[in-house]
């Protein structure tokens, strides 16, 4: 069976936050927050619910 990847909010929280920073909140878009987090869209909702949380 394939483990899935420890999952740190934090890490998590602070990469979404520089890419907040550089990109600017309402040009950040799902598919950069995936490829910043290394999450699949799915696994960023079930996490944090909303671009706002």
């Amino acid at each position: 069976m394939t483990r899935m990847p420890a999952y740190d909010r934090d890490a998590a929280l602070e990469a979404a936050v520089r890419l907040f920073w550089s990109k600017g909140y309402h040009a950040t878009s799902l598919k950069d927050l995936e490829a910043a987090l290394n999450m699949r869209p799915g696994s960023i909702y079930a996490a944090f619910k909303s671009k706002q949380a």
